[in-house]
């Protein structure tokens, strides 16, 4: 627990240290002396480094500026195998290890360089594809803009850059479900049931099917019942 030092410690954690250490104390007093207490510890001494051997340092420098030139960058040379000599360095030569980390940076993306009009006319012709195949299928949560966007690859960066996609956003703003278009939907589903059954339900017995209240109801719902209502009263 104490070794993740860049972490903060939620309530469960410090009432685990407390009991652990100070059973019996109550937290009020642990905390008024928490509060009370002079660091023992100057910041100046976390800026200290550790002695090494001659040859030593040169050899860990050696090691990290080839795991960076290997992976390309701080976080993947440590995830595959570098943790060690990074924690070294961290330890013996912490200057050094932040100017190789930032010299090697490989930069991972760059949006400035991405064709967004040819990724537009890309993206909507997938999603004129996906709202064709998903029409006629009345048993499929709500088409709205987000389920538009789950659809897509790379969800996220689409979301964010629609103002740089003016056909995705036009197809959205046009073809995207709204609740009153979700909600007759699951109706006619259930009436088409009702006809492959045999069955004629009442109004309110379909509302109920559907999970349709008169406070959730769209203003669209309520003239699509108005219109069949005298088919299924």
């Amino acid at each position: 627990m104490f070794r993740k030092h860049r972490k903060g410690f939620s309530a469960l954690q410090h009432l685990i240290v407390w009991t652990s250490l100070r059973p019996g104390q109550h937290a009020g007093e642990l905390i008024g002396e928490a509060k009370t207490r002079q660091a023992d510890v100057s910041p100046d001494q976390f800026a200290r480094q550790l002695p090494a051997r001659a040859g030593q340092t040169q050899m860990y420098c050696t090691l990290w500026l080839q795991a960076l030139d290997n992976h390309g960058g701080a976080k993947a040379a440590r995830q595959n195998g570098g943790d060690a000599c990074y924690a070294w360095l961290y330890r013996h030569d912490r200057h050094w290890l932040m100017a190789a980390n930032q010299a090697r940076q490989r930069r991972q993306g760059n949006n400035s360089h991405i064709d967004w009009r040819a990724r537009d006319r890309k993206l909507v012709r997938l999603l004129i594809r996906l709202g064709k195949d998903s029409e006629d299928d009345l048993t499929l949560p709500r088409r709205s803009r987000n389920w538009f966007l789950q659809q897509l690859p790379h969800r996220a960066s689409i979301e964010h850059h629609l103002d740089q996609m003016p056909l995705c956003r036009t197809f959205l703003n046009r073809y995207a479900e709204s609740v009153g278009e979700f909600q007759i939907r699951r109706l006619t589903a259930a009436m088409q049931e009702d006809i492959r059954v045999g069955i004629s339900s009442r109004r309110w017995e379909l509302e109920k099917r559907c999970g349709l209240e008169k406070s959730s109801m769209a203003p669209l719902t309520t003239a699509f019942i108005r219109l069949i209502g005298r088919w299924i009263e």
